[in-house]
């Protein structure tokens, strides 16, 4: 009986310091804390772990989520927190003064507007892209990647009225300004230009028109609308009658004209007599010269009179 509890004995005692044997074998370098754990540092993916990775030999102990542990006393995590240096802002560039100055006028042929622009050339740049952009907004707008002229002035063609922004980049070889600039710059509505007449010919009468940027031509008293491209239309109106004709532009924009004509109206004419002159090289047919009616035989006689009247001089 005693034996057995000598052998029992012994066994315990050996499976106490085989315990300690297996931990010393299992266990990587490195002392441990009061909790019997650390931070791995060597050979960590040997042992299954990641390095940095804070473990426990024991199997029995791991953090709570709600408990704070003080990794200064873990000798072998050298531990410190980072600290953010913030890179230094980078300085914004001092805007150029470009001074963007622009006109317009119309061109009556094809109705349409050319905006002229100009502007100062900064130092270090040669070249702009430029941009002219139908819009209300105040707000500059980038024209864009590509150099348009290394000028400092631009014509923009072919515009219609509207308000619009005026937008130039200046650059070099190596870069773009930070900055883009623009001036803003409103194109009134396009008003037609109208010429009417009324003339007679050959017992016939006529209204004769002419228009620049009309779409439509409109004519009172039982007319209508004409053709803008024809500029006569023929008329018969039996009494006095006053017509009014009326161009309108594709901006809406209206000119106005009247024309006033009696059928029944009695001729009038105007006689202007022509000055007696004492040149005898005088052509007699500027003599016989009229405006209304004709009164060349009396201006012809009193040449005749004039002639032997000073032919009786001594």
């Amino acid at each position: 009986m005693k034996i057995r509890n000598i052998q029992f004995l012994i066994l315990i005692i050996l499976f106490y310091f085989l315990s300690f044997y297996n931990k010393d074998v299992l266990a990587h370098p490195g002392r441990t804390d009061a909790f019997g754990c650390h931070t791995c540092r060597t050979n960590c993916p040997s042992w299954g772990l990641l390095y940095g990775e804070y473990h426990c030999h024991n199997g029995s102990y791991s953090l709570d989520a709600d408990e704070d542990y003080d990794f200064d006393n873990d000798e072998d995590y050298d531990y410190s927190a980072p600290i953010y240096i913030p890179s230094p802002p980078t300085p914004t560039p001092t805007p150029l003064t470009l001074n963007i100055s622009t006109n317009y006028h119309l061109n009556e042929e094809n109705c349409t507007y050319t905006i002229s622009a100009s502007w100062n050339k900064p130092i270090l740049y040669d070249r702009f892209s430029v941009s002219a952009v139908k819009t209300v907004s105040d707000k500059c707008i980038d024209p864009g990647p590509l150099p348009d002229t290394s000028e400092t002035r631009w014509d923009f063609r072919g515009l219609s009225s509207g308000d619009y922004l005026i937008n130039v980049k200046p650059g070099n070889q190596f870069k773009w300004d930070w900055y883009y600039y623009c001036a803003k710059l409103h194109l009134p509505k396009i008003k037609p230009i109208l010429i009417a007449s009324i003339v007679e010919e050959q017992g016939k009468k006529y209204i004769n028109y002419s228009s620049k940027c009309a779409n439509s031509i409109y004519i009172d008293n039982g007319v209508g609308f004409v053709s803008i491209k024809e500029n006569r239309i023929e008329i018969n109106p039996k009494e006095k009658t006053i017509y009014t004709i009326k161009a309108t532009s594709g901006d809406g924009e209206t000119s106005k004209t009247t024309l006033e004509i009696n059928p029944n109206a009695t001729p009038t004419f105007t006689i202007t007599p022509l000055p007696i002159v004492d040149n005898q090289s005088q052509n007699t047919s500027s003599l016989l010269g009229y405006s209304g009616a004709s009164i060349g035989g009396f201006y012809l006689l009193r040449w005749l009179y004039q002639k032997i009247k000073n032919a009786k001089k001594p």
